[in-house]
């Protein structure tokens, strides 16, 4: 039950971030960035919770610099982890 809440919550951060470059839900996107980010700091020795931090630090960069593709890459990350998550 505990994999399939946080699969909904990587699949709730992929598309704020589709949403926050339509200018929408910059709160939104800020409660999910802590939220992952406190969960990927929980199971830190884990790879993929690595990749998480990796993927936030992307995500706060990209607000400075603009880079669509990597917020792209991001979002295929979370989504594809999230997906595998629920239904798995």
């Amino acid at each position: 039950m505990l994999a399939k809440l946080m699969g909904i919550l990587d699949i709730l951060f992929a598309f704020s971030l589709i949403l926050i470059k339509l200018d929408i839900g910059l709160k939104f996107l800020l409660i999910l960035t802590i939220l992952v980010t406190i969960k990927a700091l929980i199971f830190f020795s884990n790879i993929a919770s690595i990749i998480d931090l990796i993927s936030i630090v992307i995500v706060i960069i990209s607000f400075f610099v603009g880079s669509n593709f990597l917020l792209i890459l991001v979002f295929i990350w979370f989504l594809q982890k999230g997906l595998f998550s629920l239904f798995a």
